[in-house]
């Protein structure tokens, strides 16, 4: 029988995914589904399981229809790829897949961010049972008894097509653990029944299983959004920036699963009596692409108009305590510029490593203009892509709706001179107050002002993230 998505994996390994499927079907403790493979590197491969408990409660009844959302009209191609399997979306919210077992399932659990807070409430009001259960709740089912809830269905297993490249999976492992407890990080997930380590009695080698995140990578958004002939909203744009951010801070200053940790609420530590932050962790993920961060989904607290974002794949992850390779700094740093490329990606450009790729770029700097070598030379136009004139016109449209203070902080970011970027303190801060002061007036006078308010935000990301094959014309 075909597997579906096999035809992703090199006929070398099929038999290896073939043998893994048929241990899992044939496992009755708990009874799994074998769904599909959703995706494959070099070393090994990633599939979908469901769990297959029909005695479990039933599913949370289905919240009841908010109020229509104006904004803009979408229009693109359904995309494919693991986004078309996400949840669609009835109302302003849906409810997460993975939520109502993250306190017995997933190693970890998120923790709501209090600066959002500050943000004014959205009609109508939605309340969060509990600080762990980011869990959309309509107010009229808070008097009623409480909804029964069904176990989580869907999990993402992951093994090496060769026992010479277990160690991958292994190291990917360790690395998830230190991280376990940070919100914007894939988190672990521990099969029913079985202990926390990688063994299992029924396959050699070992078998990394995680939390499923169910809307897709960044690179589905950004493959099919030019479709769509606008430019990302500012306000979205800001908002990814702090989730990835937020992952910046995990790995600096791994949770180690305390919830209470400062990077899993996600915030910068505290400052000691004199004034000193923690070391940092020289933690590096060595592969932060469009395909590594993915987009999770809607919660009532800081990711109520734009899903969370989730970093995956550590399997190249590496950290060192020899400062002659790299030190602490140095190591944030080379995921600031991985993740400030991810940026550029979603605005529509793209970063070079080569030296051609460098450019003299003014920025504003503290009111100052100065000018840098930096690699975010798209962020000022297209150019050496052999790009038709209307692709260079739209992208030329485009970077006149970006925020100028967006640009230029991915300016510093994508320096070439490492000293030139800013501090992982800085970069927070200053994200995190453009996320907290912007509104849609910010923008006044922008050609897609309208698509900045709260309303456009939740139904673009509806649109174009979670519910991408039913766009509305």
């Amino acid at each position: 029988m075909e597997i579906p998505g096999q035809d992703r994996v090199p006929p070398r390994h099929l038999e290896e995914v073939k043998r893994v499927r048929s241990h899992f079907n044939n496992t009755n403790k708990p009874s799994f589904k074998f769904e599909k493979i959703i995706g494959t590197g070099a070393r090994g491969f990633a599939v979908e399981l469901r769990i297959k408990d029909e005695s479990g409660p039933s599913l949370t009844p289905p919240l009841p229809e908010g109020p229509s959302l104006s904004g803009p009209s979408l229009s693109s191609p359904s995309s494919s790829g693991p986004s078309s399997s996400g949840p669609s979306l009835s109302g302003p919210l849906s409810l997460l897949h993975m939520i109502p077992s993250y306190s017995s399932r997933l190693i970890g659990s998120p923790a709501a961010d209090p600066l959002f807070s500050k943000l004014p409430p959205i009609s109508p009001v939605w309340a969060v049972p509990s600080r762990e259960l980011l869990l959309p709740v309509a107010p009229s089912l808070l008097s009623g008894p409480t909804p029964a809830k069904k176990k989580i269905e869907r999990f993402v297993m992951k093994r090496a097509f060769d026992r010479k490249d277990d160690e991958t999976i292994s190291r990917e492992f360790e690395f998830l653990r230190r991280l376990r407890g940070a919100q914007n990080i894939q988190q672990l997930y521990r099969l029913p029944n079985e202990t926390e380590d990688l063994k299992l009695n029924y396959l050699p080698g070992p078998t990394l299983f995680t939390e499923w995140i169910p809307n897709g990578q960044i690179r589905d958004l950004v493959m099919t959004r030019p479709d769509w002939n606008h430019p990302l909203p500012n306000r979205m744009l800001w908002r990814c920036f702090l989730c990835m951010c937020h992952m910046l801070i995990a790995m600096a200053w791994p949770p180690e699963g305390n919830p209470n940790a400062p990077s899993a609420k996600p915030e910068l530590p505290p400052n000691n009596s004199l004034g000193v932050r923690p070391q940092k962790s020289t933690m590096r993920h060595n592969d932060i692409n469009i395909g590594n961060i993915m987009f999770g989904d809607f919660d009532c607290m800081a990711h109520r108009l734009v899903p969370i974002l989730k970093l995956i794949d550590f399997g190249q992850a590496s950290n060192s305590t020899d400062s002659f390779q790299y030190t602490e700094e140095s190591a944030v740093r080379q995921n600031m510029l991985r993740i400030a490329e991810v940026m550029v990606n979603l605005i529509g450009g793209a970063v070079t490593m080569n030296p051609r790729g460098i450019q003299d770029m003014e920025v504003t700097i503290n009111g100052e203009k100065k000018t840098i070598k930096s690699r975010a030379k798209d962020l000022d136009g297209l150019s050496g892509y052999g790009a038709t004139n209307a692709i260079i016109q739209r992208h030329k449209e485009w970077l006149d709706n970006l925020d100028t203070d967006l640009r230029d902080l991915l300016v510093l970011c994508l320096a070439t001179d490492e000293n030139m970027r800013p501090t992982l303190e800085q970069l927070y801060e200053e994200v995190r107050r453009n996320v907290t002061e912007k509104t849609r007036g910010s923008y006044a006078g922008k050609r897609w002002q309208d698509n900045e308010s709260d309303e456009s935000l939740r139904t673009i990301s509806r649109n174009l993230i979670v519910n991408p094959a039913n766009k509305s014309s």
